[in-house]
Order: C-alpha cells, then structure tokens, then sequence
C-alpha cells in the first residue's frame, strides 16, 4: 500500500513491461498537494517510462480505486477523477482472448 504522502500504480500485461517489469510502484504526490487529476497521473507516469508507456497508456484502460475512469475524457480535461494519497490507479490494457 502507497505512503499517506503517495499513491500506488498497479501495472498488468504490456504495461508492466512498459515498466521495467514491476507490477506496481508507490508514486509520491508532488509537494504541497493532497491530490492530482488522473491526468496528472498519467503524466507522472509517462515522465518515469517513457515512451514505451505512452504507447500502452494510448490504448489502456485506467482505474481508480477499482473504478474504471473515461480515459479520453480525463485527458481532454472533461473530467477530473482526483487521486489521492493511499489510492491505487491500475493502468489496464486492451485484452484478445478466444
């Protein structure tokens, strides 16, 4: 579980490998804020991996706290699901299957 002062990126799939391998990280929250926007978020994380994960946030899924967020939307700044300390945000992609 994250810090009071972070929050913790669960990673599956393609964006564990965009994440060096882990499956999850505690991420802190910048000084002086008890939240960030999803957007934020996601721009936390593609700082940390690169591009690599740019690609897999493009076609993933996200949620927060086991919610699915509108991805699109929170990018576009439509909405604003905020993160907080102690939240898990689970990047989740696209799955093929038969």
């Amino acid at each position: 579980m994250a810090s009071s002062q972070s929050f913790t990126m669960l990673y599956f799939a393609s964006s564990r490998d965009a994440a060096s391998g882990l499956s999850s990280e505690s991420i802190p929250l910048p000084a002086g804020t008890d939240s960030i926007t999803v957007k934020e978020a996601v721009k936390l994380i593609i700082e940390r991996h690169g591009e690599k994960m740019e690609k897999v946030i493009n076609t993933a899924g996200l949620a927060v706290n086991v919610e699915y967020v509108d991805l699109e939307e929170e990018l576009a700044g439509k909405a604003e699901t905020r993160v907080k300390a102690g939240d898990e945000v689970a990047v989740i992609p696209p799955v093929s299957g038969g």
